[in-house]
């Protein structure tokens, strides 16, 4: 059964997703936008939205567009198992 977690159970499992967000790790948001980690710093992630923009600079061997993410916004973090 799903509940609703409390605001600081939310804090608390987001710290410790965030701390598994290494360069090359696969995360979501909230199951709607999905990235890839370039680097981590204390408050803030660099990492490479999996975008139809990025995806076909992929496909074309082109630098993709980096977003920096902030930790306070990264409500909903799913970090994925490595492959």
């Amino acid at each position: 059964m799903l509940r609703v977690l409390t605001e600081e159970e939310e804090l608390a499992g987001r710290k410790k997703s965030y701390q598994r967000l290494v360069p090359g790790r696969l995360f979501d948001l909230a199951g709607e936008r999905y990235f890839i980690t370039v680097e981590r710093k204390e408050e803030t992630v660099t990492a490479i939205e999996l975008s139809a923009e990025n995806a076909a600079r992929i496909l074309r061997g082109e630098r993709c567009v980096e977003s920096t993410l902030r930790f306070d916004d990264m409500r909903c973090l799913n970090v994925h198992p490595r492959v």
